[in-house]
């Protein structure tokens, strides 16, 4: 199969394409033929070793994974022994932030691992797309307490992590702010997203460049 390789940490210069062999699902593995997957922030930080910490997971010297890309949707093309939640032709995404290996045809992934079944209306293009920001949404929001009558002040909310809970229904009901950091320029909300279907029923939502 065709994958997207590295052997040092860089900049794009240090990646190249090469044939290497289709893994094989170990016993609770899946084998999974990738349809979309993109290049994403992680996938930045992985190539790059930066942060610098970033390599206490990713490898200290070289990398551990040569393969590049997280996140990814495609179709499973066969399962281990002890695989019992999916089967043979399943379209599944998912996302793993040390590295799927997903910037190939095919790649492994355990069946613990953070990945789903993917719903029928929703293109391979389309299910990539989301995977990173509505993980990272999700691991952050899982760790508190938000409870029916909460309100939550998303920083950033048209951005690739702010914008997924801004669509998700109560309890988090949040009210919508873009960052100020030196990069909102990227991510401030603009007039035009202001509309009730780019961003559903807002509450409160401050421009950044007004306010």
């Amino acid at each position: 199969m065709r994958a997207a390789r590295y052997e040092s940490y860089g900049g794009p210069e240090v990646i190249h394409v090469e044939d290497i062999e289709t893994p094989t699902p170990a016993d609770d593995e899946l084998l999974v033929r990738v349809g979309a997957a993109t290049v994403n922030r992680t996938d930045c930080a992985i190539l790059a070793a930066h942060p610098f910490f970033m390599r206490l997971f990713t490898g200290l010297v070289v990398p551990k994974k040569r393969t590049l890309g997280t996140d990814f949707a495609g179709r499973v093309d066969a399962v281990g022994v002890r695989v019992t939640k999916y089967a043979v032709g399943d379209r599944v995404w998912g996302f793993e932030e040390l590295g799927a290996g997903s910037h190939a045809e095919h790649l492994v992934i355990a069946e613990g691992g953070a990945l789903a079944r993917m719903p029928a209306e929703i293109d391979f293009k389309d299910g990539a797309a989301c995977m990173e920001g509505a993980f990272y949404a999700w691991s952050y929001l899982n760790k508190v307490k938000v409870f029916h009558e909460s309100r939550v002040m998303i920083n950033g909310a048209t951005g690739a992590i702010g914008s997924v809970p801004t669509r998700w229904p109560s309890p988090f009901r949040p009210c919508r702010a873009p960052t100020r950091w030196p990069s909102a320029s990227r991510l401030a909300m603009p007039s035009s997203s202001r509309d009730g279907n780019t961003l559903p029923n807002p509450d409160v939502v401050f421009e950044y460049s007004e306010e």
